[in-house]
């Protein structure tokens, strides 16, 4: 991140210099200049996103990652939380110096123990634990990101996983269902192109699908909720009388779903790919 982009980002920051007496504000180092904020004119996220930026000189890339090991080879599998998702994200016409700086700023936006690696040339995968991040917000970061390094980058959000599963198979069908890509959408998830994949390439032994059953087969309201609503095309009020449940009740059951998987069975993209996975 340079001075001229904190400008950009914080028109009231003051650089090398100091705000009148009773002004509170952050304060955080670039190029060797001492960058000061105005604490009011701060959001949550703003806030969350210099915190990231002061550890950006701290922030070391894991060369020969585990992850990449297990997933490309026969290494273990690494030791991680309940859960995960992948998110692969493709640049263009970077060289090996900006590369490198270009992964460290992507990195800022998550832990310091999250780990990335190149699974291409031009294709980074990252193994986020927090699974927290929305479309909108990771949206936001690439945008940030490539506006900063004059780049094109492409993301593809993955599913969320349990650590239980066979990742190293639902890793590789996943980087399958990237090929059906539209160049045009700079974000996206692999529901968005699920159905198209598919259908072009149908099988009973997808094990993408034949994983999200068994994960909602755990659930008790889940496949029952799907079938609901995917019959009346999303429609929450129609799917409760029919299921002679409250609407209230199915809207938390919608909520916690999305909370498990980062599934949102209100978008008939996400809801398709749920009915995909339970006929």
């Amino acid at each position: 991140m340079t001075i001229e982009k904190i400008k950009v980002f914080f028109p009231t920051a003051l650089i090398d210099k100091s705000f009148a007496e009773g002004i509170k504000n952050v304060e955080l180092r670039v190029d060797n200049h001492l960058i000061r904020i105005p604490l009011n004119d701060l959001s949550p996220r703003e806030l969350c996103f210099i915190d990231l930026l002061r550890q950006n000189n701290q922030l070391k890339i894991q060369r020969n990652s585990p992850w990449e090991k297990y997933l490309f080879g026969d290494g273990l599998k690494p030791k991680s939380s309940i859960k995960l998702r992948f998110l692969y994200i493709t640049v263009h016409q970077l060289d090996k110096e900006q590369k490198t700086k270009w992964q460290q700023m992507i990195l800022t936006f998550f832990s310091n123990t999250t780990a990335s690696f190149w699974a291409k040339d031009e294709q980074l995968v990252i193994v986020d634990e927090a699974c927290t991040l929305s479309k909108e917000e990771l949206s936001g970061m690439l945008d940030t990101v490539d506006s900063d390094f004059d780049s094109e980058s492409r993301l593809l959000i993955g599913l969320v996983w349990k650590r239980k599963c066979d990742l190293r198979a639902l890793f590789e069908e996943e980087r399958q269902i990237s090929t059906f890509s539209q160049k045009q959408q700079a974000v996206a998830t692999v529901p968005d192109y699920a159905l198209k994949f598919y259908l072009h390439s149908f099988n009973q032994d997808s094990l993408v699908l034949q994983t999200y059953r068994q994960m909602f087969e755990e659930l008790d309201y889940a496949i029952n909720l799907i079938r609901a609503l995917y019959q009346v095309g999303g429609n929450v009020s129609q799917a409760s009388k029919a299921m002679y449940v409250h609407r209230n009740t199915l809207e938390y059951r919608i909520d916690k779903l999305k909370n498990e998987f980062a599934l949102n069975l209100r978008s008939m993209t996400d809801l398709t790919f749920c009915y995909l996975a339970i006929v």
